[in-house]
């Protein structure tokens, strides 16, 4: 006979049953909270090597390892995430997707961070509207004030890797006349260790282009057609102009092209270094009547 919260316990007395006092509602708590805390200790025991593998960027190591826990753990939305993460950076984008669905069906609390990892599950398969559909919803969510989606800090909405090239894109929710980044470019493999400082290219609506703005598109000047241009920053001191997208914020897919392609034309042109653990730079915001710096 199981025992449990409403179980019916019969005592027979004197040839009658009868059921048990309840528990007291204190008491019924006090044992929940004593199982939920049993139980998330043993999944972050479990979770324990997946993590280290994680750690040491080893994420093949780290999906072998979270298989069983997954195994053990099947409805666990923390094991989900983590096992559909490492599907994703692993290569098999349809395991991946399947896995975040789930997630979805699981879980409302961190919608975001789910649909921002399906968005860079699509990015790795080259899926564009896919992409764009779920950075949408992240975008939207993100402007709502969901804490894991920084509107200062920006997120990542795709992961680039081609041989030792590693660029992480991060997306500024944000797209007001106040805000000036849209996305950022990190070159993570060509972190500053001295200056702590990864270069970038981002892609900005800057004020203080404008007036190049309109000398060379004076047409879509006049029509106060937003100038959206592309940046690079070398280090911290220095910003260099790249190009004009003349008809507004330009599709994603167009800015990734570009910043590729001059990605090639620039082959070692900063020390390859590594990541810092935790490095944030702000949006791109000049003062007025002063030198703009990053």
């Amino acid at each position: 006979m199981g025992f449990g919260r409403f179980t019916l316990l019969l005592i027979a007395v004197s040839g009658f049953a009868q059921q048990a006092p309840p528990l007291p509602q204190d008491a019924v708590a006090a044992a929940g909270k004593t199982a939920a805390t049993e139980y998330a200790a043993k999944r972050e025991a479990a979770l324990a090597p997946v993590f280290q593998f994680i750690s040491l960027n080893d994420y093949a190591s780290a999906l072998a390892a979270v298989r069983p826990v997954l195994a053990a753990y099947p409805r666990d939305f923390r094991v989900l995430f983590l096992a559909a993460d490492a599907t994703r950076v692993t290569g098999d984008f349809a395991g991946a997707l399947a896995l975040y669905q789930q997630c979805l069906a699981l879980n409302t609390l961190y919608v975001g961070s789910i649909h921002l990892g399906m968005a860079r599950t699509y990015a790795g398969m080259n899926q564009w509207a896919e992409f764009n559909r779920e950075r949408v919803i992240v975008q939207k969510i993100a402007l709502t004030g969901d804490p894991n989606l920084s509107l200062e800090r920006g997120y990542v909405v795709e992961d680039y890797r081609s041989g030792t090239l590693h660029i992480e894109i991060l997306e500024f929710a944000a797209s007001g006349p106040a805000a000036t980044t849209r996305f950022r470019f990190l070159f993570t493999n060509s972190f500053d260790k001295a200056a702590r400082f990864t270069p970038s290219i981002d892609l900005e609506a800057n004020p203080a282009d404008a007036t190049s703005f309109a000398h060379q598109f004076p047409y879509q000047a006049a029509a106060h057609i937003r100038p959206f241009a592309l940046a690079e920053y070398p280090n911290m001191r220095s910003r260099t102009f790249l190009k004009f997208y003349p008809d507004g914020e330009p599709p994603y897919e167009d800015v990734r092209r570009d910043v590729l392609a001059l990605a090639a034309s620039f082959p070692g042109k900063v020390p390859v270094g590594e990541k810092a653990a935790g490095e944030y730079r702000p949006p791109y915001q000049p003062k007025p009547a002063q030198t703009p710096k990053p």
